[in-house]
């Protein structure tokens, strides 16, 4: 069971920094995103440095990203308590991500989508 449990976190972390905005980026426009706007690797920036409809892209992404951990995590049968431990590896991996150098990311879409799933409150 331990090692079940941190499997979750670290499946949960990696999907948590999946550099969502860089990639959708990069793929949309063949820029980087670290070298426009503000420089931050985020749904703000592409929102306002590229185009409204990347940005809510990503914004999809990163409530995806969160959505997906804590369900996959209900599902298989983890308790309320490591539900919300994955919901937080989410969104560490997001703001930290092993992808781009542990670069630090302020608060995401990714911790609302946590923090809304049904039945943790």
């Amino acid at each position: 069971m331990i090692s079940q449990v941190w499997l979750l976190l670290l499946e949960a972390y990696l999907l948590g920094s999946f550099p969502s905005a860089y990639l959708i980026v990069r793929v949309s426009t063949g820029e980087d995103i670290r070298y426009m706007g503000d420089g931050n690797v985020g749904e703000k920036n592409a929102h306002e440095s590229v185009r409204k409809r990347i940005g809510f892209s990503i914004a999809a992404a990163d409530i995806g990203k969160g959505f997906l951990a804590v369900t996959a995590a209900r599902h298989f049968g983890f308790s309320e308590g490591l539900i919300l431990l994955a919901g937080g590896c989410v969104v560490l991996g997001h703001d930290f991500s092993i992808f781009l150098g542990f670069q630090a990311i302020p608060l995401n879409k990714s911790y609302s989508a946590c923090c809304c799933c049904p039945g943790l409150s």
